[in-house]
């Protein structure tokens, strides 16, 4: 267990979670992502511009990962500005969900 005091920013966001009963699973899942993102920025995501989310969520999209892993770190990120930071709400538009590219069905020939 850690000693080390969590910042106001990370309790809100914690508190927040626990009062829409989210699973913990969910809010640890939650605070990964929010993590990541932080990392990413090497400073708080208070002081997040709206190109350091653009750039971020390139970086996503270049990594590899599936369409689907790629909107849950969205939708992570949008959770956090959303409750937590509504002034920051504007520059979400940027984080949108990515479609997913229509595959066709695989079509057995009849033989």
């Amino acid at each position: 267990m850690s000693t080390q005091p969590i910042s106001p920013l990370w309790q809100r966001l914690i508190d927040d979670m626990t009062t829409r009963h989210l699973s913990p699973k969910t809010l640890v899942i939650y605070v990964n992502g929010v993590k990541f993102f932080t990392q990413f920025l090497h400073c708080s995501p208070d002081k997040a511009t709206t190109d350091d989310l653009r750039l971020y969520y390139l970086e996503l999209t270049r990594s590899g990962l599936s369409v689907q892993a790629i909107n849950q770190r969205i939708a992570r990120i949008r959770f956090f500005y959303t409750v937590n930071l509504p002034k920051y709400e504007p520059m979400l538009g940027v984080a949108k969900h990515i479609r997913r590219p229509d595959q066709l069905p695989v079509v057995l020939s009849t033989e």
